[in-house]
């Protein structure tokens, strides 16, 4: 038996994908609202200036001992038309999480595996084609190990109301999709255990649901393409030297995280921005655990300092964590080789 469903739909294979360019204005990230940020939090907003972090103390009972990556790999690999005669994107991923712990060797400070896990999605607008179809489709997806992940509400109204179906609206939708998968894998390893100091690779915010109130962990967004900051913010955003922070600000994500930016090391090429990531504790475990004690936040930034990814090989190392590089290198080597993976699932689909 094979995947008949995409050829019967006309899917053909698709070798290269460039979304189509962007608009002019589309996509530009525009600053919260106002009540979105609570940047008086530790320091009132005309009185920002870099932190100094606090002495590096490696025997801190609240350094961060676990690790926790996830990785999402793959594109659209074909189109398919819906009984309307719409284009509907089919997007192959490759998704996956996995936690490393530190282990004390002979004085060294070494990583190991806890847990890891790894699926391959495909993932469309389901509801444009019969149920029936779709079920029998996901039961032979299945048969060759792979998961479904369907999405609905592909619809969109014009502004004339006459119905239409944007092609790049699912494309990004697909994507959106994947990375939930993502999520999903990255929450089973993150809450493989819930005692001990976890730093999660990106934000806490798809996660807040399954986090306790005594749950110390971090998350760490390696990139900015939000504004939370106002005038005073960026220009200390910009002075940062290594090791020290930014104040602790709020954003009001129900219920809630406290951040901070904090230079990892001292920069170096075209970007004063690099080296900067933004860290976040829950409200909840810092007002709570914690009693809002900013000492933590101090403790926390030279901590994060300490385990600086310093491979200067690496592109993306002033802005990471060496775990957290090491976490999205062993799962890249989970998942297969992105070339044989399209070719089975172009032989199995008969395109």
């Amino acid at each position: 038996m094979s995947l008949d469903f995409f050829r019967k739909h006309g899917a053909h294979r698709v070798e290269s994908f460039d979304p189509s360019p962007k608009l002019l204005g589309e996509g530009i990230t525009l600053s919260p609202p106002s009540d979105a940020v609570a940047r008086d939090y530790e320091l009132t907003q005309n009185a920002w200036k870099p932190l100094a972090g606090a002495r590096l103390d490696r025997r801190w009972n609240l350094r961060p001992q676990r690790f926790v990556s996830a990785k999402d790999a793959g594109r659209t690999v074909t189109y398919i038309t819906s009984r309307e005669g719409f284009r509907v994107p089919v997007r192959l991923a490759q998704v996956g999480g996995l936690a490393l712990e530190t282990q004390i060797c002979d004085g060294q400070t070494l990583l190991k595996r806890e847990a890891a896990s790894a699926a391959r999605v495909v993932c469309f607008m389901a509801d444009l084609f019969a149920w029936p179809e779709i079920e029998r489709l996901a039961a032979e997806l299945h048969r060759y190990d792979f998961e479904f992940w369907p999405l609905s509400g592909a619809k969109i109204e014009t502004q004339s109301g006459a119905g239409a179906f944007d092609f790049e609206l699912m494309r990004q939708a697909n994507f959106n999709r994947t990375r939930e998968a993502k999520w999903a894998h990255q929450r089973a390893a993150l809450c493989a255990d819930t005692s001990r100091p976890t730093v999660l690779d990106g934000s806490l915010k798809p996660f807040m649901a399954t986090l306790g109130d005594d749950f110390p962990v971090v998350g760490i967004v390696k990139t900015h393409p939000q504004n939370y900051l106002h005038s005073l913010g960026w220009r200390t955003f910009y002075d940062l030297k290594a090791g020290q922070r930014t104040p602790a600000f709020i954003i009001e994500h129900q219920p809630g995280v406290v951040s901070f930016y904090v230079r990892l090391c001292t920069y170096g090429g075209d970007s004063p921005a690099r080296g900067v990531v933004r860290a976040e504790v829950t409200r909840a475990f810092f007002e709570g655990q914690m009693r809002g004690e900013f000492g933590y936040l101090d403790q926390l930034a030279a901590a994060l300092c300490d385990f600086a990814a310093r491979d200067a090989a690496n592109t993306q190392a002033p802005n990471t964590l060496a775990p957290l590089a090491r976490a999205e290198t062993l799962l890249g080597a989970l998942f297969t080789p992105s070339e044989p993976l399209m070719s089975r699932f172009y032989r199995l689909a008969r395109l």
